[in-house]
């Protein structure tokens, strides 16, 4: 059974797919963010942006702020690790972003740091029938391609039986949002972040005379600064788009 972190404690999880369970920093609500981002535009009655815009908007400032910062959906589990070499990430998780150490075979039990992650090829060159090494009582070492962000390997190779665990730190994208009382899922320091690229797509609604036009690259300029990126790349999605999807 995986098991989840709200801060540096592990706890049971009875599932992975859908909603998390909640957590203090996750507390945000779609409709406190909404209501700021429609003071914002002026729009307090939600008249020019109805509150289905928003939540359209919403809902792609979530997965931008995913893309940007990982961390903002960053999720502690206690994960079973399959015989061999060869790992999946369980159902519902994006990316694995560190593990740090065995957790026994009971999922609880701390155990000794893991390095990583690693260049498989060197390994490869190393040792080149590894794979089939004999398994150990822990893992030493992962390796880790975010070009296939939902496969890793550990060595040595984990046997059929004891159970052995690993504490991971993982991509767990929030559940979108159909409602303004909707919990938004991520903690609630992202919010300054969020409001700004919904508002860079509401006001990419205008035309390009209008000055909300030019207001929504300022927005975009300020996600940007505020997660760390230097390029628009993928997050550059006009609401036009958005609304045909």
């Amino acid at each position: 059974m995986p098991y989840f972190s709200s801060t540096y404690w592990l706890v049971p999880v009875t599932t992975i797919q859908g909603q998390c369970p909640t957590v203090d920093t996750l507390s945000l609500t779609a409709s406190e963010v909404i209501d700021l981002c429609a003071i914002e535009a002026e729009d307090v009655s939600k008249v020019t942006y109805t509150e289905a815009h928003w939540i359209l908007y919403l809902n792609q400032a979530v997965r931008a702020l995913v893309v940007a910062r990982p961390e903002s959906a960053m999720r502690i589990a206690s994960i079973q690790l399959s015989s061999g070499t060869r790992q999946i990430l369980p159902s519902g998780y994006e990316r694995l972003m560190a593990i740090p150490r065995n957790m026994g075979s009971d999922g609880v039990t701390p155990g000794s740091a893991v390095q990583g992650p690693k260049p498989m090829e060197h390994m490869d060159l190393l040792a080149p029938t590894w794979h089939s090494d004999t398994a150990g009582a822990e893992v030493t070492e992962y390796f880790y391609d975010p070009s296939r962000p939902k496969v890793f390997y550990v060595n040595p190779p984990v046997a059929s039986t004891p159970a052995l665990y690993v504490e991971a730190h993982l991509v767990y994208p929030p559940v979108p949002i159909t409602a303004t009382t909707d919990t938004v899922g991520v903690d609630s320091m992202y919010s300054v972040a969020l409001m700004e690229y919904m508002l860079y797509l509401a006001f990419a609604r205008d035309h390009e005379s209008s000055p909300n036009f030019a207001r929504s690259g300022a927005h975009l300029d300020r996600f940007l600064a505020l997660t760390g990126l230097k390029e628009q790349g993928e997050l550059k999605v006009t609401p036009h788009e958005l609304e045909s999807r």
